[in-house]
């Protein structure tokens, strides 16, 4: 209850403002709209008697008198890691040097609830185009076959044909060899398969949000018309993973090195799938097979959990599929007394800025995170981007050298298995 002595206020309108600027309300909805049939005194008028009144404009009365939100939609999942994480910040960057804000929805990506009403959740803003955040294979795959109605980009899928929605597992491109499946392949903790996301529950979950086949079928109306480009169903704005992974192998081996383990991310997560394609596509164009694959959960501790695998399979260097594992691969083979990269060479993926300032520095892969979002953003308010992959770039620092002979790393590592913990 408001005290006695209070004069309850309400904020000022648009007819306020025309009473203080001493002009019509459509001029003032003119301002707002950045309608360029005002004469510049005239707008400055009625800017200064805004910022006098502190007037905000209504967003939901806006949408409704044009038809125009100027907001676009993201529906983001797993941003806690440094992709999403990157890719979300320059989202929302890219579409504010376009004259957008943005409306993120968070989701449980194995939940298709929390999906449907996240997407529901944003097409009652009036939204005029969505982002989709899509790392998991299960979910691109959902995402990718649903009308929307409205121009839409998908974020961080691999191209068409990597590991993508509908196909069946890893393939590189042009190589249908790449993914042969001899190499072995371990959980991060050593036992096989260990760490390998299961695909989750396919059934359609109704509750109190429409099933996406009936948001498909109707076609999501976001009520915003502004960006005329784009299908109703999601473009792809994507890294070219794999020419990342044969870009970290190549360099392993051109040093010299033959016996190359790879720490893959989730198998569920489409850049994981993508990168060990180009992994083993680049090993196979060289005559040369994995000497391990262990599955791995993109954290530092799984790249830790990993190295003791790296070092009973006498690989002489390994690709990493993130520098978070990398570094924790690192961390570990410090710890046993392995010298990086005298006795082992590495190389991660992402360019995160830990890597730069580790021991040593990480040799890596870096994604153009701020072009991809440029690209998504592009997607959704009428321009016409490349379509084609970005390419990634190899970022030379201090954790390859060339193996030493062989018989010598033997030794060592015998000494190291003497000391090690039973």
């Amino acid at each position: 209850m408001a005290d006695a002595g209070t004069k309850r206020t309400r904020p000022a309108g648009v007819r306020e403002v025309a009473a203080a600027a001493n002009v019509s309300r459509q001029t003032v909805s003119r301002v707002i709209n950045d309608n360029p049939d005002v004469a510049p005194a005239t707008r400055e008028r009625v800017l200064a008697a805004m910022a006098r009144l502190d007037y905000r404009v209504n967003n939901a009365a806006r949408v409704l008198g044009t038809s125009r939100s100027r907001t676009i939609g993201v529906l983001a999942s797993d941003v806690l890691q440094y992709g999403p994480m990157r890719s979300l910040v320059a989202v929302e960057e890219s579409a504010r040097a376009a004259g957008y804000w943005v409306s993120t929805a968070f989701v449980d990506p194995d939940d298709e609830e929390s999906v449907l009403g996240g997407i529901e959740h944003l097409r009652a803003q009036g939204v005029e185009g969505l982002v989709l955040f899509a790392p998991h294979a299960h979910l691109a795959e959902r995402l990718g076959s649903m009308a929307f109605g409205i121009p839409t980009a998908m974020l961080l899928s691999a191209p068409d044909g990597v590991g993508a929605p509908g196909t069946s597992g890893p393939r590189a491109g042009g190589d249908p060899g790449a993914s042969s499946g001899d190499a072995p392949v371990r959980g991060a903790s050593g036992a096989d398969g260990a760490g390998e996301a299961a695909a989750p529950d396919a059934r359609e979950r109704r509750g109190g949000h429409p099933s996406a086949a009936g948001i498909a079928e109707s076609g999501a109306s976001g009520g915003g018309s502004a960006p005329t480009s784009g299908a109703e169903r999601p473009a792809a704005s994507a890294v070219d993973q794999v020419a990342g992974a044969r870009m970290a192998v190549a360099e392993l081996a051109d040093a010299g090195h033959t016996a190359i383990a790879h720490v893959a991310g989730p198998d569920e997560w489409l850049e994981s799938r993508a990168r060990r394609a180009g992994a083993e596509a680049e090993l196979k164009a060289r005559g040369l097979e994995p000497a391990v694959v262990i599955a791995g959960d993109w954290t530092p501790r799984a790249g830790y959990e990993a190295a003791d695998g790296v070092l009973a399979s006498g690989a002489t260097a390994v690709f990493a599929a993130n520098d978070q594992m990398a570094l924790g691969l690192i961390g570990r083979l410090r710890a046993l007394g392995v010298a990086v990269p005298e006795d082992v060479s590495v190389v991660g993926f992402d360019d995160t800025p830990e890597g730069e300032y580790g021991w040593p520095p990480l040799t890596t892969v870096r994604q153009d995170f701020a072009e991809l979002a440029r690209r998504a953003v592009a997607m959704v308010t009428g321009s016409e981007p490349s379509a084609e992959p970005l390419a990634p770039q190899l970022i030379r620092r201090g954790s390859v050298a060339p193996p030493r002979a062989i018989e010598e790393i033997q030794q060592d590592r015998g000494r190291i298995d003497e000391k090690a913990p039973r």
